[in-house]
């Protein structure tokens, strides 16, 4: 099964960059411990302030089952994030691997 690869990538207020670290670093306990899902948020090289959240799905019905997955401590992160996003502009992408 072709694993899938999923992208949120947003800009980060540079006054509230220590913040959104802080909750970049709960993120990512969050989803390992709680949701045992491969997460990661990495910066453009060159371009501060612009994060990447990745997310490895192993197959569909992983990526599937995180989509359907939300519960109130995942709610309030998203809320959280929302207050660090320039604009409020966030661009997603799915990748699907095509070689097995």
């Amino acid at each position: 099964m072709a694993r899938i690869i999923f992208t949120t990538m947003y800009q980060v207020h540079s006054a509230l960059r220590t913040s959104y670290l802080s909750l970049a670093d709960d993120m990512k306990k969050y989803f390992l411990d709680q949701k045992n899902i491969d997460f990661s948020v990495y910066e453009q090289k060159g371009k501060e302030n612009n994060f990447s959240e990745v997310f490895i799905f192993e197959n569909e019905e992983e990526f599937e089952t995180y989509e359907d997955g939300k519960d109130e401590q995942w709610a309030q992160l998203e809320h959280r994030l929302e207050e660090y996003v320039l604009d409020g502009k966030m661009q997603y992408s799915v990748l699907i691997e095509s070689v097995e």
